[in-house]
């Protein structure tokens, strides 16, 4: 693995990941997967989406038990890619599913646990080792003791860096002994919830090891200085290598990120919106949006908090499939085609998209397969926000190559509605 910086511009740089004939233009997202698949669209139907990142992000999480290390090893299959029909693809593995909530006080000195469909599973080297025979992904996220990003002690903060470097440092002399894994493209994991003090030991240690490049975990929007303290991280990390982070997806979040020098985001937000039954449109600016949708949950519980404090300002919806009340618009970012208003809005979802759903269908009709319960609902939404969200890291890119991203920036972060 290969990656050159195009262009730096204070902290946020653009650059080129390479891997055989295949690239990564940075800051780029990487496909997020479920059981090895993208969440409702079938392989021919992602590969009609125009201008998608070439680089999927599988977790062990949710692939060890399925397809499983057993069925690839006794198959002809030379490894995950092509059991699943990603040739094509940069195959990224990371431990955990960046969208579920990290279970604390389980993991153990010499384990990491995931939580599969099955139940608890532990993962020690060994076991990690044997998976990556197996599977055999381009790039890979080493074990780690990720913890939340708040409510740790620092005695709790401390032991999860010492044991994530054991991780990587076992994981470094059985890679010296075993030469099926030289080839393997190891990331460092830079740990230490919300403590200055362990995230810059973290970062410091894991940049002396021989890795190829490091996965920010644990932080979040939610902390506070969260985007402070991801800049005092990144400073310590060697410029060359590619860095990447779970659970920052929202524009807002990204473009704060991107400030501070991350390369490569996973895509689980559109995931989320997609089931949240709505659409994106991130052209949008503060400037042109209504002051009561200055507001951007990220989780669907969050979604739900707004649906009730919005009750007093909308009106009663009663018929057989809509008697409860939904947000306006959406969020800042999100058009909820759920709401009764779009039953009879023959528009396309965004005039301006080129995707095929706003190519092809109307708002009416994707509200009405979403009334329905229709799976279609999902595969169009699905191919659109990948799309946009796709056209989001697109525009990123050219707002530095431009030297203009401070502008870019402050339509998401500084402008206030009308």
């Amino acid at each position: 693995m290969n990656f050159t910086i195009r262009k730096k511009l204070r902290r946020c740089r653009i650059g080129v990941l390479r891997l055989g004939s295949l690239e990564v233009q940075t800051p780029s997202c990487t496909l997020y997967t479920r059981g090895g698949a993208i969440p409702h669209l079938t392989s021919d139907v992602l590969r009609s989406i125009k201008n998608l990142p070439p680089a999927v992000h599988l977790s062990l999480q949710t692939i060890i038990d399925q397809p499983g290390t057993d069925v690839i090893s006794q198959s002809n299959y030379d490894g995950i890619k092509q059991f699943l029909g990603l040739e094509g693809f940069i195959s990224y593995l990371s431990i955990q599913d960046p969208i579920q909530e990290t279970r604390e006080g389980y993991n153990e000195e010499k384990s990491v646990s995931v939580w599969t469909p099955g139940g608890r599973k532990k993962i020690d080297v060994n076991l990690f080792i044997t998976v990556l025979e197996v599977f055999k992904p381009d790039i890979v996220q080493c074990l780690c003791d990720t913890t939340p990003a708040s409510g740790q002690t620092e005695k709790r903060i401390r032991k999860s860096v010492d044991r994530t470097l054991k991780f990587l440092d076992k994981f470094i002399e059985e890679r010296g002994r075993n030469k099926s894994l030289t080839s393997c493209n190891m990331l460092g994991v830079i740990e230490g919830s919300n403590s200055e003090k362990e995230r810059i030991r973290s970062a410091k240690e894991t940049s002396q090891r021989p890795v190829a490049g490091f996965v920010l975990e644990g932080f979040s929007s939610s902390t506070r200085n969260w985007c402070s303290l991801l800049q005092k991280t990144v400073d310590l990390l060697l410029d060359d290598k590619p860095r990447f982070i779970h659970g920052i997806g929202s524009p807002e979040e990204v473009v704060s990120a991107v400030e501070c020098g991350i390369d490569i985001f996973d895509s689980s937000y559109p995931y989320q919106v997609t089931d949240r039954g709505c659409a994106l449109d991130i052209n949008w600016s503060r400037k042109r949006l209504k002051p009561e949708l200055n507001y951007s949950p990220s989780t669907p519980e969050a979604l739900n908090s707004e649906q009730k404090s919005s009750e007093n300002s909308l009106n009663k919806v009663s018929n057989s499939t809509h008697n409860k009340e939904l947000p306006d618009e959406g969020t800042l970012y999100e058009m909820n085609l759920n709401h009764p208003r779009y039953s009879s809005d023959f528009t396309p979802l965004f005039s301006t998209c080129t995707c095929y759903c706003c190519t092809n269908h109307t708002r009416a009709y994707v509200h009405h397969l979403l009334v329905t319960k229709e799976m279609l609902a999902k595969v169009l939404l699905m191919t659109h926000n990948l799309h946009e969200y796709s056209q989001f890291f697109a525009r990123i890119r050219s707002s530095i190559e431009e030297d203009n991203f401070d502008e870019f920036k402050r339509d998401f972060l500084e402008s206030q509605p009308l």
